[in-house]
């Protein structure tokens, strides 16, 4: 079975998370990418942690892409980029409104001789807008839409999520509007402009949050609550910390705090109701936590299983990878690089019948690593290709 992608050519000029892994994505499903990097490098090379000097990051979202290093201030760094674009299916691009355009590579340039590329954009706050033209983080965004809101309490200074949860939202969003894109085109014939941004990926994901807060209504007794809602933190044992539920079995409840020798608690009004329990859950785990003390997670995981609740124990990153649910997925797998050696990885998140996508064990490119082979490829000439390397054009 062929790929989902085969055939299809990428060109991939961004930089940072959103870019990086929507290329790989489309990688993943046949397609054939090329990195196009400024003289210094994607500054995703310098984020940590590093193996050998090899940042973790860049490796696992670069992988299977052949890698161009091209100084797209100069004329000629442009052209090269132009040129690579004619017989492109894919332009991926993640400046903020302006830049594209500055250098001669924007849509309305491109499209004239390639009628159907499909050019992604990638920005932070849109191509519109009062805040167009303004650079944004991970930490700007999630700021801005306020989603500290799940972490922190209204009276408390911010807290950020731990990872570019937008960031790589906004990867997702880019690779479902290529693909549809590319559906369209062959409906069409014709390639399009697809545009996201950091703004619409972090509005998208907060459908809950925004249901909560506007709409003065009331869900099974249970006033909706976003912004004022205070944070889960769980309930702790003798040798875990975890979440569980038991949606609104009183009897289940009943059962489990007479097993607990807490019977006092199940007839408590702040807890005799299942609502009572979700609005007051920060109570209910300091009130539960010396008699929880005495059980070991595998033991009252029988028990609250049994009575049809959940529960589930809280991983580390250690024991979520080598835990036997994802193994049994085969979510993780383990590749080579060059300079960092065998290093972990997640695996294309998909179980199609027929394989029509698949994790390369291609490695991340380093700097320039395919300038010749590309540049060639292109019709440049060994003295050519020289020629401009030793103006500053291509590098490595």
């Amino acid at each position: 079975m062929t790929l989902a992608l085969a055939g299809i050519k990428v060109i991939d000029v961004s930089q940072g998370v959103p870019g990086s892994l929507c290329s790989m994505t489309l990688g993943d499903l046949g397609a054939t990418v090329t990195k196009i990097e400024p003289p210094g490098g994607d500054w995703l090379r310098e984020v940590g942690p590093f193996t050998h000097g090899e940042s973790a990051l860049f490796m696992r979202l670069n992988r299977n892409k052949k890698g161009v290093c091209v100084n797209l201030k100069e004329k000629a760094g442009q052209e090269l980029v132009r040129r690579l674009a004619k017989s492109a299916d894919v332009f991926i691009e993640g400046y903020t409104a302006g830049v594209m355009e500055r250098l001669g590579l924007s849509y309305d340039t491109l499209c004239r001789e390639n009628r159907g590329l499909i050019y992604c954009s990638i920005s932070g706050y849109g191509s519109r807008g009062p805040l167009a033209d303004t650079p944004a983080t991970e930490l700007d965004l999630q700021a801005f839409v306020g989603k500290f809101r799940h972490l922190g309490r209204p009276e408390e200074p911010p807290l950020r999520v731990g990872f570019d949860i937008i960031a790589s939202n906004a990867a997702w969003a880019a690779c479902q509007g290529i693909m549809a894109a590319l559906y369209s085109r062959e409906l069409t014939g014709a390639g399009q402009r697809v545009e996201t941004s950091l703004l619409d990926a972090a509005v998208a994901i907060m459908q809950w949050t925004i249901a909560a807060e506007t709409t003065p209504d009331a869900w099974r007794a249970r006033p909706i609550s976003g912004y004022t809602e205070s944070p889960d933190h769980g309930f702790e044992c003798k040798d875990a910390h975890f979440l569980m539920d038991w949606g609104n079995q009183n009897d289940s409840w009943q059962t489990l705090c007479k097993m607990l020798d807490a019977e006092h608690i199940a007839t408590d009004p702040r807890f005799n109701e299942w609502f009572k329990r979700l609005n007051n859950r920060a109570e209910l785990a300091e009130e539960l936590k010396p008699f929880l003390a005495k059980w070991s997670f595998d033991d009252l995981q029988q028990v609250v299983q049994g009575m049809g609740g959940t529960i589930v124990r809280m991983n580390s990153a250690a024991t979520l990878l080598t835990g036997p649910q994802v193994a049994a997925l085969g979510i993780v797998k383990e590749l080579d690089h060059p300079i960092a050696g065998k290093y972990q990885t997640i695996d294309v998140p998909w179980l199609c019948s027929e394989p029509i996508a698949e994790l390369s064990p291609v490695p991340a490119p380093s700097l320039g690593e395919h300038n010749e082979e590309v540049l060639k490829s292109l019709g440049y000439t060994v003295e050519q290709i020289g020629q401009l390397g030793r103006a500053g054009v291509v590098g490595q």
